[in-house]
């Protein structure tokens, strides 16, 4: 069951929230756990989720838990008896929350909230994120409110309210709150039998009118069916649509989501299939997610009494409005600045049988909304009813001119100034949110030294300079009010210089006039160095106003008011730099290049996936004298849910059809012929996006490493039909019975771990060995633990490649890859080895199972590694420094194919020029891939391609022969293209010498080792025989065996037995100590490589690297009559 949308017929993920109340969790009497219902509720939303939909659970309970804890039989009445209650029971039920959900497989994590948490709307976004998160990630967020800490006056009051506000942060599709009834009815049906169940409701208000609610609650519970309207009408004011249903049937709300993801009219009248639920309609037209959370998230600490005038204002349809103190009437409550309030209308009563107009003044009230004030009861007491222009002079200081209304930001002012002053570059500087330092530099054409005198006073601007200037100025502002206003709050620096000034002039100012620095100072412009334009810097804002400055606690959220007026003025000004940061930070927050394009600033602020979908709109109107340009989403953009495409618009207007003074911060303005303009707009804006229909872009989700992919085949459009059905049934023949993701126990052992019980056994098989024995063990054991050592420096920062050789062959190596085979190793499961000595293993995937040549996927394994590493390698030492020369020597001598060498020159000059060349390239070795070769010529360290991981060290040899006649050393591409290559063969995985365990071959080779010791001359010479299989065999785990012939001479039968013995097990130790250490590199170091960024060329799928030998549903048609 997957919701389908009725319109488009396509599927789609929902939110659901599920209120659980406590009666549907315990016992009201015995407090006992009603673990049916759980159980049954866990079992829903487990299923919700593998049918890929989000769920949140909002549960109570926690107190009725805690008393069966605690053996008490009623709830207290105290206050903090009650939280100490909760505090027990909140572990208690969460614990067995987890229980039965780790049941199925499902994480779950546990979200406390108080009402501080919702009023505070820092805390509220950070909830919201973290809400996101977790359903991003896949797990259930269980919500509760936090009784341990809640007191009286901040306590929601029940969990209904709770999980309305809950689904309103998690932009819910449906709310299901769980009771002890099926549905709302009329009336009692228990006193009523002609009560009807109501089944859609579009009107809470309505609904309370004609239905009478009687549920108080039960007697562990805080909530009733008036607190279940009560969230309904919230919810659904959000957008959410709201269910009641019956909590003892929690499977009914997959019946309910099947039958509207169909029909979201459907009731039971319609379908007796569908359960009995009462359904509340969510609101067509949604409050924004700001104006939900002033309206039902905060408290209101007093209430504003408004005239009829100022209603009808701030009621207009279609248009939001500010209050402005000449509507109010009265004030009620104390309150500080940004506390919210209550907005109530006097509706006067008048006397009919008067003819006189005036009004009682004894009206009634009603509650029209709520908001955020920018003054306190104080201050609004003293300006209530008087103009705006007027604020100045009662207060002693100009704040803002609206009482409910977002503060304007002064950097806005200072910005617009800048922009004024023809600047091109704006630099901005903040701490602690603006209110410590604001500070903005421009370029612009500065302040004349005559006129710093009068800058801050009010209504002075350069602006105009007549009255018929008003027609046509084009200016951001010019009523001369930002600066003077700033200096009334803030102490403000101005450092400016012009173009023809020799140098720049500093001045600070207060209340709207020059003040001196200091005491005993002039209070005139002092002159200084400094750049062309103008510095403005204002401290400590809001330092008279204590009262305001206390209620701004959050720098955070004001630097983000910041940051969101200089994205928008960056984007609209294209060829202005804009620069935005912190104080005494490196890191630059907002930065554009005068250069930049109105989409490059839309890029650089909203991001590319923004930027790559927008489509232009540019369109001039003549006889309106309108010139129309913006960039809008096209039809590929898709968004979340609750959010909205995006849309840049410019509308440059003759300045004489404009009225700018309909709002002190522009926020409205008037024009002529708005109506007509605003059609004309809507019409090209939906004639441009009709053109986009011709073409689209659909883009495929990408599998992220470690998840488990689609079950489907990619040339299998059945399959993919049905991935959507209702109910696809899994038959067995194509059940996948393993995970990819899983781990065995052996993967978090050491090698050396693993060879412990060999160890034991060879121990307890040995017959006490002598001193030498201990001796050549505590020697091998040493030797091989230090002869390679990776170097565990911290880590350093990656260094970003940029050869275009490296970057071509990355990008050959995407377009030469094949979909199937690197899905194939993406997800495989590996059964085991099946032959060391031919390098092959046994892998499932999915239904099928598979013979890879290990061998040949590490050597293109490790050739990857090489260009996806390249230039940042890890280092792996060499305990002694090899010669090349003598390597090389050794390699060339090791060729059996005499032959090779007609018609070459000697192979001692083949060395010394394989050992120059690699000697003049070893600063290009050393840098690009790890290979240090010393001034001595000999190898100092290899590459680190995989943590664990060393080559086998038989084959150095070779490979530095081949380094020699391999590589192409003259051109870069090439050159690294075949050095990747050696490398890969280096390092490609290869069984030990001597990894067979076979007991013939092993008494076949000691039986010739006892007959070249019984044939040994009378001279100093070592053993050859013995010596030389032991060099050729143990030299790379640096075993130093020696040997003293005349010791050996000196030997009786009976010795040479017990040699011959003792030299079996240790032949026997060493070869099952390397093949154990070789096995478990191939299981956890390079088949779990091959799940990562490993791309399987298409030659793998024609040569004999993968070799598919079974399928399950193959099999099940053999075998399925057995």
């Amino acid at each position: 069951m997957t919701a389908k949308n009725p319109r488009t017929g396509s599927f789609r993920i929902l939110t659901i929230v599920i209120k659980l109340g406590t009666s549907s969790i315990c016992e009201e009497e015995s407090h006992l756990p009603l673990l049916s219902n759980i159980s049954h509720l866990i079992e829903t939303i487990v299923k919700l989720r593998r049918l890929g939909h989000r769920v949140v659970l909002v549960t109570s309970g926690a107190i009725g838990v805690g008393l069966r804890r605690l053996e008490m039989e009623k709830k207290p009445k105290k206050l903090a008896t009650i939280q100490a209650v909760a505090a027990v029971g909140q572990g208690r039920l969460m614990r067995m929350y987890d229980d039965l959900f780790s049941q199925l497989n499902q994480p779950i994590a546990q979200i406390l909230l108080t009402r501080n948490d919702i009023a505070d709307r820092t805390q509220y976004r950070n909830a919201v994120n973290t809400f996101s998160e977790l359903l991003t990630i896949g797990v259930v967020p269980i919500v509760n409110e936090n009784d341990t800490i809640s007191v009286s006056e901040i306590r929601f009051g029940d969990n209904d309210t709770l999980s309305a506000i809950a689904a309103k942060m998690v932009n819910a599709d449906y709310l299901f709150l769980m009771t002890d009834v099926d549905c709302l009815c009329t009336d009692n049906p228990r006193e009523n039998p002609d009560a009807k169940p109501v089944e859609i409701v579009k009107d809470v208000g309505a609904l309370r009118e004609q239905v009478r609610i009687s549920s108080p609650g039960s007697a562990l519970g805080t909530g009733g069916m008036t607190t279940k309207l009560t969230a309904a009408d919230l919810a659904t004011a959000a957008g959410v649509t709201t269910v009641i249903c019956r909590g003892s049937a929690p499977q009914n709300i997959l019946s309910i989501i099947s039958h509207l993801s169909i029909n979201p009219t459907i009731t039971t009248s319609d379908d007796s299939s569908v359960p009995l639920h009462t359904r509340f309609l969510a609101k067509k037209n949604p409050l924004a997610d700001r104006k939900w959370w002033i309206l039902h998230g905060l408290h209101t600490a007093g209430t504003l009494v408004i005239d009829e005038g100022a209603y009808k204002a701030l009621t207009r349809p279609g248009q939001s409005s500010s209050l402005f103190a000449a509507g109010i009437v009265r004030v009620e409550g104390n309150f500080v600045a940004d506390q919210a309030v209550k907005v109530v209308v006097e509706l006067e009563k008048r006397n009919l049988n008067s003819n006189s107009d005036e009004g009682g003044g004894n009206g009634e009230t009603k509650e029209i909304g709520k908001g955020l004030v920018n003054y306190s009861s104080v201050e609004i007491t003293r300006i209530k009813g008087h103009q705006s222009s007027e604020i100045a002079e009662l207060l002693g200081y100009a704040d803002s001119e609206c009482i409910i209304h977002r503060p304007a930001n002064a950097l806005k002012e200072l910005i617009e100034n800048s922009l004024d002053a023809g600047s091109t570059k704006i630099q901005i500087t903040v701490k602690d949110g603006g209110l410590k330092l604001l500070q903005i530099q421009d370029n612009g054409h500065g302040i004349r030294r005559e006129d710093m005198a009068i800058v801050c006073e009010r209504f002075t601007t350069s602006k105009l300079k007549s009255f018929e200037d008003l027609s046509t100025i084009g200016t951001y502002g010019f009523r001369g009010e930002a600066l003077a206003s700033i200096t009334y709050v803030a102490h403000v620096t101005i450092t400016t210089k012009t173009v023809d000034s020799n140098c720049a002039y500093r001045a600070h100012y207060s209340d709207g006039i020059l003040v001196p620095p200091k005491p005993g100072v002039s209070a005139e412009p002092k002159p200084c160095a400094g750049n062309n334009g103008t510095q403005i810097t204002a401290e400590d804002l809001f330092y008279n106003v204590p009262a305001r400055r206390k209620a701004m606690r959050n720098f955070s959220e004001e630097y983000n008011q910041i940051m969101n007026v200089v994205n928008r003025y960056a984007i609209h000004n294209a060829g202005v730099s804009f620069t935005c940061k912190k104080q005494g930070s490196n890191q630059v927050d907002i930065s554009t290049l005068s250069t930049g394009s109105i989409i490059d600033n839309i890029r650089q602020v909203y991001g590319v996936n923004t930027a790559s979908e927008l489509i232009e709109v540019n369109k001039e109107y003549r006889e309106f004298e309108v010139k129309l340009k913006g960039y809008i989403s096209n039809a590929n953009y898709s968004v979340k849910k609750m959010t909205y495409p995006f849309l840049y618009l410019s509308l440059d207007i003759n300045p004489k059809n404009v009225d700018v003074n309909v709002h002190p911060t522009k926020r409205e303005v008037l024009f002529l012929h708005e109506d007509e303009i605003i059609g004309r707009i809507c019409d090209v804006i939906q004639a441009r996006l009709a053109n986009t229909n011709s073409s689209r872009s659909f883009l495929t989700q990408t599998l992220l490493p470690g998840t488990t992919p689609p079950l489907i085949e990619y040339n299998d459009a059945k399959e993919n039909q049905d991935k959507f059905s209702k109910s696809a049934q899994t038959y067995d023949y194509k059940l996948v019975r393993t995970d990819s993701r899983a781990r065995t126990l052996d993967n978090f052992y050491e090698p050396e771990k693993l060879l412990e019980p060999l160890n034991k056994k060879a121990k307890k098989e040995a017959t006490s060995p002598d001193k030498e024995d201990i001796e050549e063990k505590s020697i091998k054991s040493s030797s091989q633990k230090n002869r390679l050592s990776s170097n565990p420096k911290s880590k350093r920062k990656r260094i970003e490649v940029r050869l275009s050789s490296i970057l071509s062959l990355r990008k050959r190596l995407k377009e030469e890859g094949h979909r199937g085979l690197t899905d194939l190793l993406a997800n495989h499961t590996l059964v085991g080895c099946v032959d060391d000595m031919q390098t092959l293993a046994l892998v499932q995937h999915q239904l099928k199972l598979y013979l890879l040549d290990y061998n040949k996927l590490s050597e293109e394994l490790f050739y990857q590694l090489t260009l996806q590493g390249f230039c940042n390698f890890g280092f792996i030492h060499l305990s002694t420094p090899a010669p090349v020369y003598d390597l090389v020597i050794f390699a060339l001598e090791n060729i059996e194919n005499e032959e090779f060498f007609n018609n070459l020159k000697p192979k001692d000059e083949i060395a010394q020029i394989i050992t120059k060349q690699l000697f003049e390239h070893r600063e290009m070795l050393l840098e690009y891939f790890a290979i240090t070769i010393s001034e001595k010529g000999e190898l100092t360290t290899l590459p680190l391609m995989l943590k664990g991981y060393a080559p086998n060290m038989d084959k150095l040899p070779s490979f530095l022969l081949r380094l020699g006649t391999e590589v192409d050393w003259t051109i870069e591409l090439k050159c690294f293209d075949t050095l990747a290559r050696e490398i890969g063969y280096l390092y490609a995985a290869e069984p030990p010498e001597f990894c067979e365990d076979d007991d013939d071959d092993d008494e076949a080779k000691a039986n010739e080792i006892n007959e070249e010791q019984m044939e040994i001359d009378d001279d100093d010479e070592p053993v050859k025989g013995m010596m030389d299989m032991e060099q050729e065999k143990e030299d790379n785990y640096s075993i130093d065996i020696e040997n003293n012939d005349k010791e050996s001479k000196k030997l009786d039968s009976k010795q040479q037995d017990q040699s011959y013995t003792n030299l079996k097990l240790k032949q026997k130790e060493t070869a099952s100590a390397a093949l154990v250490k070789y096995r478990w590199q191939i299981e956890h170091l390079i088949f779990p490589a091959l799940k990562n960024n490993f791309i399987a060329p298409k030659s793998f799928a024609t040569g004999r690297q993968i070799i598919q030998v079974a399928n399950l549903p193959a099999l099940y048609r053999i075998f399925e009559r057995c």
